[in-house]
C-alpha cells in the first residue's frame, strides 16, 4: 500500500483544535504512516487520537491510551533519549470512526471535538 499524505484541511483543523485545547500535534508517528496525532497527558496516561489516511481518500480515526505504571512523562522522555530503553506503557486502542471527503472544516471540527470527548 502506498503511503498517503494527510489532507491539508484536516491537518489545519487538528492543529487548531490542539492549539485551543493545549494539546500537542505529532506527525508521521510510525513507519510510512503519514499520519497525524492529537496528544495530551492526563496523570500517567498519554491520550492520542490518530488520524490515518488511506489511498481511497478516507481517514481512519483511532483513540490510543498509553498508561504508564509511574512517572509517565519521564518514562516517555527516557525512551526517546536512552538507546534500547523499553516502552513500559500498556496501550489500549479504540476505533472512533472514519472521515470521508470532502473535508469541510466546520464538520471536521465537530467530529474531532466529539472524538476528543470520547477519548478523554
Amino acid at each position: 500500500m502506498q503511503p498517503v499524505e494527510i489532507a491539508p484541511e484536516l491537518e489545519a483543523v487538528v492543529v487548531a483544535v490542539a492549539t485551543e485545547r493545549g494539546c500537542r500535534v505529532a506527525r508521521d508517528t510510525h513507519y510510512d504512516a503519514f499520519n497525524i496525532e492529537l496528544q495530551w497527558w492526563s496523570g500517567n496516561c498519554l491520550h492520542r487520537i490518530d488520524f490515518q489516511p488511506y489511498p481511497e481518500a478516507h481517514v481512519v480515526v483511532t483513540a490510543l491510551a498509553d498508561t504508564f505504571p509511574v512517572m509517565g512523562k519521564l518514562l516517555c522522555v527516557l525512551r526517546k533519549v536512552v538507546p534500547m530503553f523499553p516502552y513500559l506503557a500498556k496501550t489500549e486502542s479504540t476505533a472512533l470512526g472514519t472521515l470521508y471527503p470532502p473535508f469541510n472544516s466546520e464538520h471536521l471540527r465537530k467530529e474531532i471535538e466529539g472524538y476528543v470527548c470520547k477519548a478523554a
